[in-house]
Formats: C-alpha cells, structure tokens, sequence
C-alpha cells in the first residue's frame, strides 16, 4: 500500500509540473505571437506648454528616449508617446495609465519626470518616448537623464551648460551651441554643427565619436571612447593644441593648415597650430582617431 501511494504521488508531482510548464509556455507564446494573451497597447497625447521663455530644462525619463528640439514658428508642447506590453489587454491598459508624465513651470524653469508604473512586474513592461518643442531658442541650462533610450538635442543655444546621459542609447546634437558635457554607456555619439565651448566633455563607453565641430574660446574639450572611433572635422581653425592617444588605433590627421607635429609615437600624438590657446583631448582605447578640416 505504501509503495503504490508513493507512485501516486511521483505521478501527481510530474503532472503537475507539466502543468505549470504548460502555462509558462502559453504566457509566454501570447508576449511572442501577438495572441489574445498577449497584448501591446499605446497611448499618444500632447501637453502644450504656457508659450513663456524657458531658461532651464530639466527632464528625467527612466523608461524611454528624449528629443529636445527648437522649430521655427512650431507650436511649444510635450508629446508624448508611450508604449505598454503586457498578458492581457485590459490589465495593460491599467499598468500603463499609472506610468504619469509630472511637468511644472516656474519662473522659467520646465520639469519633466516619467513616473514608472506603481506595480511593476515580469508581466507587464512600458516604454515611454517625450519630445519636446520648445518656445524659444536660448536656455541657460539643460539637463537631461535617461536610463534607457536614445536622446536628440536639435536647435538649441545654451548658454552654460548641458548636461546629457544615458545608459543605454546613442546621443544625437544637431545645429547647437553650449558647454556639453554628454554621457552613454553603451552608444555612438554624433556632433553635428556643433559650436563647443570650453570645459565640453564627451564621453562614451562603447560606440565612436564623430562629427562637425566649431571650437575657438580659449580653454579645454575631451573627447573619449572606450570602444570606438573619433572622428572629427574642425569647421573653425584657430590656435589649437591637439593630444590624442590610442591604445590600439591608428591616427590621421589631413588638412590642418599650419599644424606643426611635436611628438609622434605608436600610441601618442601632440600637435600644435599657432600659440595653441584650445587645447583638443582626445583619447580612445580601442579605435581609430581622425581629425581633419
């Protein structure tokens, strides 16, 4: 008797992990196949903003890419799109109206913070991307933070600093201006007319560095990569001082009217143009550096 209750119960065992193997596999065949029991569900709304001169931005999305952009005559607003993908429809829906969008304006100041879902959980997971127009070209300070995403800085002017960093995405400043200090763990960065100015630090883990630059204060500008290649032409020569170093690269250099070579080694290169009150840094551990005009 005893012997054949054992046997039950190895059978009861066995069936009900066979069970529970079963409904892991159904929940997860909904997230992959796009079934009833799996479901995506977004949600796109736009918060206009006030129209009164923003002198600091400061934006904080944890669950998403940020674009902060300046468009001729383009009406000033938050859009906002998020994005939920859960097990079911309508629990869904819930988790993602719980991910809020706080924004203040005051006295010139704009905040913007993504607020996670109250109850997170393995089966339900959101994505939230903010672009923001803004009324008028000139800040004084932006300050964006992003765990996970991409972000875009388009059209603006900042007259002391902007600082930018994400965990995990690529860093896009377009037709800008302002004392960068930019920040990705894990993607490429693109300077693209750009006029840095002193004090400017840019700085990615694992992807290259490349662009259209403008420096002419006096001062300093580091450019650094980890894993990736540097590239950047020089849209305005003046006396500059240029050190660069590359564990396992190669360098080039073309196109510098006036560059006078000081020191020239497997991993080292200092040059110089004029009395070389800019002083360029520019260091990569694994890649290529170029600079040209």
């Amino acid at each position: 008797m005893l012997q054949k209750i054992r046997r039950l119960s190895a059978v009861a065992y066995r069936l009900a992990g066979a069970f529970i193997l079963l409904a892991l596999l159904t929940v997860a065949g909904g997230f992959t196949s796009g079934s009833a029991s799996g479901k995506t569900v977004e949600d796109f709304s736009i918060l206009p903003l006030s129209g009164q001169t923003v002198q600091e931005l400061v934006v904080e999305n944890p669950l998403g890419p940020v674009e902060v952009a300046y468009k001729e005559q383009a009406q000033p607003e938050i859009r906002i799109q998020k994005t939920g993908r859960g097990v079911r429809a309508a629990l869904t829906q819930r988790s993602l109206d719980s991910v809020k969008i706080e924004v203040s304006e005051e006295e010139g100041v704009l905040r913007i913070a993504t607020r996670p879902p109250r109850t997170p959980g393995w089966w339900f997971s959101a994505t939230v991307r903010l672009t923001v127009v803004l009324p008028n070209q000139s800040l004084q300070n932006i300050s964006l933070t992003v765990r996970k995403g991409e972000i875009a800085i388009r059209g603006i002017r900042v007259r002391d600093q902007v600082t930018a960093s994400t965990g995990n995405g690529e860093i896009d400043v377009l037709n800008a201006a302002g004392k960068f200090d930019l920040a990705t763990s894990d993607g490429k960065i693109l300077l693209e007319n750009v006029d840095l100015r002193p004090g400017s630090r840019i700085v990615s883990s694992r992807g290259a560095i490349s662009g259209r630059l403008r420096i002419w204060a006096p001062g300093s500008y580091h450019l650094e990569t980890l894993r990736g290649d540097i590239a950047v032409t020089l849209t305005d020569l003046t006396p500059v001082e240029i050190e660069a170093s590359a564990s396992r690269g190669n360098f080039r250099i073309k196109g510098l009217p006036g560059l006078v070579i000081d020191e020239m080694g497997p991993s080292r290169v200092r040059a110089h143009i004029g009395t070389g009150e800019v002083q360029l840094n520019l260091n990569s551990q694994d890649g290529d550096i170029a600079i040209s005009k």
